[in-house]
């Protein structure tokens, strides 16, 4: 539909739930402190980044060399 290909493990993971936030405190004394926090957006909230070519090294392996060696 949006023109775009999810690594196999991100599609399973949205075919189970869409979405995960999760956050975890520390208590010290009488005083629940928040410690840390994280989100994976649903589906409908995901946004395509693109890589910036200034940030990209010439020849630069990519997840694409990764797959091909697997298959030799």
């Amino acid at each position: 539909k949006n023109n775009c290909v999810l690594p196999e493990d991100l599609k399973n993971f949205y075919l189970m739930t869409n979405g995960f936030h999760m956050t975890w405190n520390v208590k010290l004394d009488e005083h629940t402190i928040p410690l840390g926090s994280m989100a994976i957006n649903s589906i409908s909230k995901l946004t395509q980044l693109n890589q910036s070519s200034m940030y990209s090294l010439p020849n630069a392996p990519t997840l694409a060399d990764l797959e091909d060696d697997i298959q030799e």
